[in-house]
């Protein structure tokens, strides 16, 4: 029972900083349902923020009830941050970011999703002071902060390049959302380092900048390695389609696929319909087929959960351990959850193929079934069905391919995610007609 105003007022911001904690946890749980659409989180992001607007009208007092329990799990280093940032309390916050577990990785995460939603863009040179200054495993948290605001650390970041190498993924996708041309040296550097994810890293932001040479130079490596694929669906011409549909070493990959999906040529649609056999890439096929053709050819699927035998009466493990059989519900089913998939029933593909064959021309690239361009790109990115990868992706291609440099990142807040689609519409509606509908750009440029 509180004895004071004071006390009944530091019970009542524990509760939101619990709150918080759990809303955190879930959100970003949900982030990693890849069949959930990014809508459906706004509800839980609109009860956190009014938790946070609750800390932030505490001020002091609930700065201090955030700071003393910072350190205790994830979720309560996220309502920490963020408050901090919102009340401008630069000498907390860095206490806090210096007691984080460099350790506990979902702690480091947290922390850096709350300097990427809460940063205060005016606060450059404190983010340069923690980059220098702080823990190397706190490191990647702040770089990604730094490229996710946009706020221009570049040279700090160019700097920490060469010094940490453990942070230096991070520190190159900084830089690449960042688009500063004095980058271009490091990264260039990059691309010969022994880490493939940190040449392909340094690939794509060297694409952002608006360097070319290197993805001309890739065509030939795409053949025998897998890094460079992608960046050929983000920035390659036609004549890429045939170094990703027939690689050196015979075996196609999900990269390779997803780039041959990006390019969004008709004539890739028998490839992507026999890569529907193999059992390891008939997902991601379907994915590229569907990017292209926009044929939304759903059914629901059943997704068994784990055998857990901890769980299992002993007849059910003996069943289990002797024949295979997973235990089920009374009306004979395996447990699981029914999950709405693109099917990867190659008969279903070639049937709608056949039917719609028609509407596509051969010589052009489409995306969603329309004619490839600003407009259809931003279009796939506002619909409450486009498939998760693709949404990471199209803010890459509006950036490479026609120069439409509006932020723009899957894991935003949904109301801002609304925002930032707003912008990109106003963007197209002002230079549609600078772009060929289903050509070839890059840079802004035909190519």
């Amino acid at each position: 029972m509180a004895t004071s105003i004071q006390a009944f007022r530091t019970g009542l911001y524990e509760e939101h900083v619990d709150e918080i904690s759990f809303l955190y946890s879930q959100r970003r749980h949900l982030l990693s349902e890849t069949s959930l659409a990014w809508r459906d989180l706004a509800p839980f992001e609109r009860r956190l923020e009014l938790h946070l607007d609750a800390l932030v009208i505490g001020a002091d007092l609930a700065g201090s009830v955030c700071h003393r329990s910072a350190t205790e799990d994830a979720g309560r280093v996220f309502a920490a941050v963020s408050l901090l940032c919102r009340l401008r309390r630069a000498a907390q916050l860095s206490e806090v970011i210096s007691k984080v577990d460099g350790g506990d990785d979902d702690s480091l995460v947290a922390l850096g999703d709350a300097l990427k939603y809460e940063l205060p863009t005016e606060w450059v040179s404190f983010l340069e002071r923690a980059l220098v200054r702080q823990d190397a495993r706190l490191l990647p948290g702040l770089a990604m902060a730094c490229g996710y605001r946009r706020i221009p650390c570049d040279s700090t970041l160019v700097e920490l390049l060469g010094l940490r190498p453990a942070a230096s993924r991070s520190i190159v996708e900084a830089l690449g959302r960042l688009r500063s041309p004095s980058a271009r040296s490091a990264l260039l550097q990059c691309l010969r380092d022994d880490d493939a994810s940190l040449r392909s890293e340094a690939l794509l932001a060297l694409l952002r900048i608006g360097v070319e040479p290197p993805v001309r130079a890739c065509y030939l490596v795409a053949q025998t390695e897998a890094w460079p694929r992608l960046a050929l669906g983000l920035a390659g011409d036609a004549a890429a389609l045939r170094v990703l549909m027939h690689p050196a070493g015979g075996h196609p990959d999900a990269a390779g696929i997803h780039a041959v999906g990006l390019l969004g040529m008709p004539r890739s649609v028998p490839y992507l319909c026999e890569c529907l056999s193999d059992p390891a890439l008939a997902e991601v096929a379907a994915q590229a087929l569907n990017w292209i053709c926009g044929a939304d050819l759903y059914e629901d699927v059943l997704v068994e959960e784990p055998v857990n035998e901890d769980e299992m009466f002993p007849r059910e493990i003996e069943a289990w351990r002797e024949h295979g059989v997973r235990p089920q519900t009374l009306d004979g089913r395996s447990f699981g959850t029914v999950e709405r998939k693109l099917t990867t029933d190659a008969g279903r593909w070639s049937e709608w193929i056949r039917g719609n064959a028609r509407h596509f021309d051969a010589d052009c690239r489409y995306r969603g079934g329309n004619l490839y361009s600003p407009k259809a790109l931003v279009q796939s990115l506002s619909r409450p069905d486009t498939d998760k990868r693709l949404r990471e992706l199209i803010g890459h291609e509006l950036v490479i391919r026609y120069g439409c440099d509006v932020p723009m990142e899957s894991d935003m807040p949904v109301v801002l995610q609304f925002e930032a689609i707003r912008r990109m519409a106003a963007w197209v509606t002002e230079r549609e007609n600078r772009f060929v509908p289903g050509g070839w750009h890059l840079n802004g440029r035909p190519q």
